[in-house]
């Protein structure tokens, strides 16, 4: 699962990560992105990797309630791999959600503990995302997304039995590629990420808040 994440970069920044040429909308460095929360997203716009914002929680193409987007946060790749619910967002909406981080909750002496985890050698990485854009009974149209999880690789599991898809650098180019059409083919872009590259640190338990939104929220709590 993934309910928390950060983005503790600037648009710049953003920009020569993802090789971004067209920005829709821009973003500001966030600390505690929460669901329902508007966040950046990159795709390729026929061959042009553009930016934008969408929605944190995936209304699919076939809702008739806007209702189902707080429940679609996270999109588990066994649902994407065994059933065909999410086809079109999977085929057609493809996108790279951009983060610093993300937070989890380990259970420790019967308490929950807020968990920083980051990758040890890049400063951003990406999500691997769907989107779609959603069109409500008056023709308004939303765009939202969700993050794909996976099963926890041996470095998540001490801390959850689930983690978000971070793409590897060089298949994020691959993941956002329009030219593909086949379900399986899009499904092996995805690897698991290596857990000897992943890191993780105690943080305050402001993140609880989502209210909470500045650089403290993903400062190491013990040195």
């Amino acid at each position: 699962m993934c309910g928390r994440f950060a983005i503790a970069i600037t648009l710049k920044e953003a920009e020569k990560e993802f090789g971004i040429k067209k920005i829709h909308e821009t973003f500001t460095p966030s600390y505690n992105i929460a669901p329902s929360q508007k966040i950046p997203i990159v795709w390729n716009g026929s061959g042009i990797i553009t930016l934008g914002t969408s929605t944190w929680g995936l209304i699919p193409h076939w809702a008739k309630e806007p209702k189902h987007g707080y429940k679609m946060i996270n999109a588990r790749i066994e649902t994407l791999e065994e059933k065909h619910t999410y086809d079109k967002e999977l085929l057609e909406g493809r996108c790279l959600i951009p983060a610093s981080g993300f937070f989890e909750w380990k259970k420790t002496k019967g308490t929950k503990v807020p968990m920083y985890i980051h990758l040890k050698d890049r400063k951003v990485f990406a999500f691997a995302g769907i989107s779609s854009i959603w069109k409500a009974p008056d023709n308004k149209e939303t765009k939202t997304c969700s993050i794909i999880t996976t099963d926890a690789n041996t470095f998540m599991g001490k801390i959850h039995n689930r983690m978000p898809v971070i793409l590897q650098k060089e298949a994020e180019s691959e993941w956002i590629k329009p030219e593909y059409h086949d379900k399986k083919e899009i499904l092996e872009i995805i690897k698991p990420y290596p857990a000897t590259g992943m890191n993780a640190y105690e943080v305050s338990t402001i993140v609880n808040s989502p209210i909470n939104n500045n650089p403290q929220c993903i400062e190491k709590l013990h040195s």
